[in-house]
């Protein structure tokens, strides 16, 4: 299913071959095949336990969604939280009826998610937020969607994309210095490209054409300079969450 907005892509980044590529198979969205059974053996211990009782305990409560068909809604936090919740819980204990819901939930959501004119504020963040979801949704809860509902979440992540800031193909801002290397580009973006990567692998081609082309050469230049520059000003957001290291991903 293709966006019927998508922009020409630069004849540069159709090109582009890029030396590191999503691992094979899912999940590779913040954890890989290799890493689960560590992450699963760690749940129960010490402080996670307390935190993962909280993420047991609201996973398991069905979410109620009532909407509209016909009728578009804004944003709503509460939803992508309980998405979220439960597609981590089925990732880590393998529940399908709670993987199940995720899944549902999150394509009734997007069914009816709009942004309308919206363009003020923090709203690239918002915008930004409902891929990274549903990208988490694609990976962690791949071998319970059908291929029209894999495609579904492509169609709308490439569509919301389109709205952002940065916009889709990601050449709109700078990701060298500004809001380019948020979140924008550094989650929500590159988890939907590592996702779709075995479907689609044109979004993670796309994305790091600016990644490794412009981004990588200016930090490594600012790194050996004596005296700290504008340059990557929005890089310490990474302490925040709002990155994620795409080399994690690789591993």
């Amino acid at each position: 299913m293709e966006n019927a907005n998508d922009p020409a892509i630069p004849e540069k980044a159709q090109q582009y071959k890029p030396a590191i590529t999503p691992p094979a198979g899912h999940p590779r969205v913040w954890v890989t095949p290799q890493s689960l059974p560590v992450i699963k053996a760690r749940l129960t211990e010490g402080e996670n336990a307390e935190a993962w009782n909280k993420v047991k305990a609201a996973a398991i409560v069905p979410f109620n969604f009532n909407f509209d068909p016909q009728e578009e809604i804004f944003y709503r936090e509460d939803v992508e939280k309980a998405v979220e919740t439960k597609a981590f819980y089925y990732l880590m204990t393998g529940d399908k009826a709670v993987g199940r819901e995720a899944a549902k939930l999150m394509q009734d959501y997007l069914s009816v998610l709009e942004f309308g004119n919206v363009t003020y504020g923090d709203i690239t963040r918002e915008i930004g937020r409902s891929i990274y979801v549903a990208a988490l949704v694609y990976d962690w809860c791949y071998d319970l969607l059908s291929k029209d509902e894999l495609a579904n979440l492509r169609h709308h992540m490439l569509r919301l994309a389109r709205d952002m800031e940065i916009g889709w193909p990601p050449f709109m801002d700078s990701i060298i210095n500004g809001h380019g290397n948020e979140a924008q580009i550094s989650r929500d973006l590159l988890a939907m490209s590592i996702a779709l990567y075995d479907e689609d692998p044109l979004p993670i081609n796309t994305l790091l054409t600016p990644y490794w082309n412009n981004l990588c050469p200016c930090a490594g230049s600012n790194t050996n300079r004596p005296v700290t520059t504008r340059v990557l000003t929005t890089a310490p957001i990474a302490s925040c969450g709002r990155c994620m290291p795409f080399g994690y991903f690789t591993v």
